[in-house]
């Protein structure tokens, strides 16, 4: 039933002309624009079924479906819906609270209110200062000066962890992670002073709250002595959460002041011309919990290695914000009134406690004081909610103001006798049920459920979340046990909002279509129906993809050359060998007493050192024989241990000393062809000599 009312919600604008929508400083072709598909439109949900409202999207229920996108496994669709809100950012950062489609220029009506419904129409907005409009302002229309709740951040960091956090994930964290910087930093430096809000429509309560009527007052007394009229379609006037005409008028009032407001006035002090400013709480614990999820996407896109992630000075300034923001929250805590309570800034810029007990003042648990990110890295995680007292003494407060009763005669009991929670405002608080009714938002009770089980109450939170599917289901009178899965209706509706005192649903005559195809109660009903999974993130290795692919070709080349290196070295190695065995071969030829160390005679000598040795004049060089021309046994010994040949150098030829016959230099080539020629060591190639040879061992080693 929720899938099928949110994608009968998801609208898709094709941009005319097929131009890329525009962003600040970029085209949706930098941002998850590498499939074509999506290159030329952007996503956008409508807040129902009703064709009334197909041209508007409230950034807070779009984000909100987007989520469930992700959730489900469509993560494309829940990056588009991002992207069609970024697409309508100011360049100051600024992001309004609604989008509207894509125009060409004109949408179908051009009047205040969308024809049929109660929502306004872009017109009635006016233009706002030129730093709040969008990149193409003529075709992207938003919500004049009108912003919206801080919840951005968070909604992205989730969609993150519910992707598959493939590459393309990981590309569209990063695109956006600029944008997000510019809207937090539009959020610190126009809506983090004395007020945070400066329209009532901007805050995340009820349109029918009664803290309304305290927080008007000035602007209510201005509009009645100014005779302040407009006139108002009925289709506003029958809708649910109709305020009464006096509040409704102010809030018209406000936004024709707003219109008016030029480049000139300064945004910290627009309270100056039109009379209202309010530190609203469920705005406040939104944004604190938008800084904290600013810094964990910044940690995760240093931990990617991605170029985008912000600097360390950007880094600064998120670290400075979650104090501010902290120090809003602290600031707003009361121990007396138990709950945090909101404050009105005048026209006369005094503030104003505002002490009425809502049920959006528990919005400060969401996400709650302990972490509930689990991450792989090493990194400390970043979570949100302000910080608790020792021993948890302001969860122990704010969880017995839900269940106190009515007999208590507190101001801030919220249990009223009743099985239904949580109510928009406390039992005993005297309204007009007539302009305030009491009523129940899932949405409000979705906020409270994740923030109570994060923070360890579990009881409690399963009570709230039960009761809010069984509401939704029609299954009255409501128990903490979850029947939905066996007692549900087939033909589910989803509407926004349901009486506290009986559990019906609230659905104004003629909005039969749009009260039961509510996209929020869609959203978070499948949200609280379906558990997420524990959030982790991996962050894998320490460089992107390409790199490690860079760094692989870079080893196998430097190995390639040290293999080549290797190779090139042993054959220097072998060749070096050789010519040192030929150089040795040479230098032994050289040596004067070689014959004695090959066991050679004269005559065999003769035939290496060249014809001018005198192989037959034995006086000279041979040894003396004995009568039958044999050596003597002394020249064998001396033979047998030939003495080691005086170093003559490098010399290329032989001295006078060494031929003692004609003391002329013997031709050092003439030596080595000799030796090659006739005896040849290395064998093959050389001339067969017959010469005689003495049979002694020495000769049979030569």
């Amino acid at each position: 039933g929720s899938f099928t009312t949110l994608y009968q919600n998801l609208k898709y604008t094709n941009v005319v002309l097929e131009q890329p929508v525009l962003l600040q400083g970029k085209t949706t072709t930098d941002m998850q624009s590498k499939n074509n598909d999506y290159k030329y439109r952007y996503a956008y949900v409508t807040p129902c079924s009703d064709p009334s409202v197909s041209t508007i999207m409230d950034t807070t229920e779009g984000l909100l479906a987007a989520r469930v996108f992700a959730k489900s496994g469509n993560s494309t669709a829940a990056w588009e819906i991002v992207r069609g809100i970024f697409s309508a950012q100011g360049e100051n950062g600024f992001i309004p609270k609604y989008r509207y489609a894509y125009s060409n220029g004109t949408l179908s009506s051009e009047g205040d209110w969308l024809a049929g419904s109660s929502y306004p129409n872009y017109p009635i907005f006016g233009t706002p200062p030129a730093d709040y409009l969008p990149a193409d302002s003529t075709n992207t229309k938003g919500s004049g000066m009108l912003a919206a709740t801080p919840l951005l951040s968070s909604i992205v960091l989730d969609i993150f962890y519910l992707s598959p956090q493939l590459d393309q994930d990981e590309d569209v964290l990063e695109d956006v992670t600029f944008y997000l910087y510019k809207w937090h930093e539009f959020l610190h430096e126009k809506r983090s002073g004395q007020y945070n809000i400066i329209h009532p429509w901007e805050s995340m309560m009820q349109l029918d709250s009664p803290i309304w009527e305290v927080a008007l007052a000035d602007v209510i007394d201005l509009v009645n002595q100014s005779h302040y009229h407009k006139d108002i379609p009925q289709e506003v006037k029958n809708a649910d959460d109709y305020p009464g005409d006096e509040v409704y008028l102010a809030e018209l009032y406000l936004l024709d002041c707003l219109s008016n407001v030029n480049g000139g006035v300064d945004d910290a002090h627009l309270n100056k011309v039109c009379p209202f400013g309010m530190v609203d709480v469920g705005f406040a614990s939104m944004h604190y919990q938008a800084d904290l999820d600013l810094l964990q996407i910044s940690d995760m896109l240093d931990d990617m290695n991605k170029r985008n992630y912000l600097s360390g000075s950007q880094r600064d300034h998120i670290s400075s914000w979650i104090a501010q923001s902290s120090n809003t929250l602290e600031s707003m805590w009361h121990t007396s009134a138990y709950i945090p309570t909101y404050s009105s800034l005048t026209n006369s810029n005094s503030s104003v406690k505002v002490d009425v007990p809502v049920a959006d003042n528990f919005l400060p648990l969401w996400r709650g004081w302990d972490g509930y990110v689990e991450s792989k890295s090493d990194e400390d995680t970043h979570v949100g909610g302000f910080q608790d007292v020792e021993g948890g003494e302001r969860l122990d407060l704010l969880s017995f103001q839900m269940l106190e009763g009515k007999d208590s005669e507190s101001m801030h009991a919220f249990g009223c006798g009743s099985s239904l929670m949580l109510r928009s405002y406390s039992c005993n608080y005297d309204a007009d049920a007539e302009n305030n009714p009491s009523v129940i938002s899932p949405m409000l009770n979705y906020f409270v459920y994740n923030g109570l089980e994060s923070n360890g109450a579990l009881s409690i939170s399963h009570y709230i979340r039960n009761t809010t599917l069984n509401i939704l289901c029609g299954l009255i009178p409501n128990s903490d046990v979850s029947s939905v899965d066996e007692d549900c209706p087939a033909s589910l509706s989803f509407v926004k909002r349901y009486d506290a005192k009986t559990g019906d649903a609230r659905i104004a005559k003629g909005d039969e279509v749009c009260g039961t195809t509510s996209t929020v109660a869609a959203a978070v009903s499948y949200d609280m129906l379906v558990k997420d999974e524990l959030y982790s993130y991996d962050p894998g290795i320490p460089i992107a993809s390409v790199w490690v692919t860079v760094l692989i070709v870079a080893e196998l080349i430097v190995a390639a050359i040290i293999m080549i290196s290797c190779v090139l070295l042993s054959v220097n190695l072998f060749r070096r060998v050789r010519h040192d065995d030929e150089g040795q071969l040479l230098r032994m030829i050289k040596e004067s007493r070689f014959e004695d160390r090959w066991g050679m005679r004269n005559d065999e000598a003769g035939l290496i050192y060249g014809e001018e040795y005198n192989a037959f004049d034995t006086s000279s060089r041979a040894p003396p024989t004995d009568d039958l021309g044999a050596r003597t046994p002394s020249e064998l010994l001396s033979r047998s241990n030939p003495s080691t040949p005086a170093n003559r150098g490098d010399d290329l030829s032989l001295t006078v000393d060494d031929n003692p016959v004609t003391g002329e230099p013997v031709s050092w080539t003439e030596m080595a062809r000799t030796y090659v020629n006739w005896i040849n060591p290395f064998g093959g190639g050389g001339r067969e000599y017959t010469g005689y040879v003495r049979q002694s061992e020495h000769a049979r080693v030569v």
